[in-house]
């Protein structure tokens, strides 16, 4: 309630089945405003926006700011009282809203407001709308959304007029694409899981121009995508899309020639495996001798070669 208006109204939440205790062909329910000292009873009638019950009350007089009132809420067959106290507010002021992040994949938007408002929300072209419970908490229920997609939140205070907006963009969802193995020129299926991802979105493998799409299944959120061979070096972005045909995440590698080393490799060969360059180059015997060293955080790899070609490796712990 606020200090320019002798008006109060809310809604309070009751049992699915309230209508079984009707009370002389009224609501099972009383309600009444106490401010100081004095009761008065409000008017109560089902809600528009929502099963709970709606109440209205017009009181004698204007009170000040931080005037104690108490809502009182009398269950008529049981004669159970419920009772929540509340202060007179300024009228200038806005009403309170708050609400979760909206992503590309959110479905109920819950929010806090001023009890018994109506929250609308615009969302593309779409709008929503719904009144907030006797605690000013409320949720809208909304489709999977474009990423990007504009949205606007709006409270009117009933009583005061006075407004409060938000606006935002509909965000992108935490995404996570794990691949399992190593992508070599022997790779045929590409196999990994995906954070993130709800029915309805799918994977992409885009490889030297062309596209191979894979279906997500399991609780793990697994996929397998066949590619046909492919070329040492060649790009390869796994990427995970909306309904809406968005990007939404990606993991990038390449082709290796493999996993591993063996003697007789060239130079271009080792840097084509997923070792790929060395961090530190000693030359010996006028270029004839090299050694290439890896290092890594528990061991370090030297690896010779001799007239261009491996001719051996080591490993030695750190």
């Amino acid at each position: 309630m606020y200090d320019d208006s002798n008006i109060i109204s809310g809604t309070f939440e009751v049992e699915e089945d309230y209508e079984d205790d009707v009370y002389n062909g009224e609501s099972g329910y009383y309600v009444f405003v106490v401010i100081n000292g004095d009761s008065y009873q409000c008017d109560v009638k089902d809600d528009d926006y929502q099963d709970n019950l709606y109440f209205y009350g017009e009181l004698p007089e204007y009170y000040k700011v931080g005037t104690e009132y108490t809502i009182q809420v009398q269950d008529i067959a049981t004669g159970e009282v419920f009772s929540k106290s509340y202060t007179v507010k300024h009228s200038k002021d806005k009403p309170e809203l708050s609400f979760d992040k909206i992503n590309c994949h959110t479905t109920k938007v819950k929010g806090t407001t001023e009890p018994g408002a109506v929250v609308q929300l615009k969302l593309g072209s779409k709008k929503y709308k719904v009144r907030a419970d006797e605690e000013g908490a409320f949720t809208i229920k909304i489709p999977y959304t474009k990423i990007n997609t504009y949205y606007k939140f709006s409270v009117v205070n009933e009583l005061s007029g006075n407004k409060n907006e938000k606006k935002g963009k509909v965000a992108n969802t935490a995404v996570k694409i794990n691949v399992k193995s190593w992508l070599t020129v022997k790779t045929r299926k590409i196999k990994g899981t995906v954070s993130g991802a709800v029915k309805g979105d799918k994977i992409v493998v885009k490889i030297s121009g062309k596209k191979y799409k894979g279906k997500i299944y399991g609780k793990n959120k697994k996929f397998v995508i066949s590619i046909p061979k492919q070329k040492v070096g060649a790009k390869v972005t796994v990427v995970l899309r909306n309904k809406f045909n968005q990007d939404m995440g990606k993991y990038q590698d390449k082709i290796y020639l493999k996993n591993g080393i063996d003697k007789g490799m060239t130079r271009k060969q080792m840097r084509s495996t997923t070792w790929g360059a060395p961090d530190k180059v000693n030359v010996y015997d006028s270029g004839n001798y090299e050694q290439w060293i890896y290092y890594n955080d528990d061991d370090t790899l030297y690896v010779y070669f001799y007239y261009g070609k491996l001719i051996s490796w080591e490993r030695i712990s750190n």
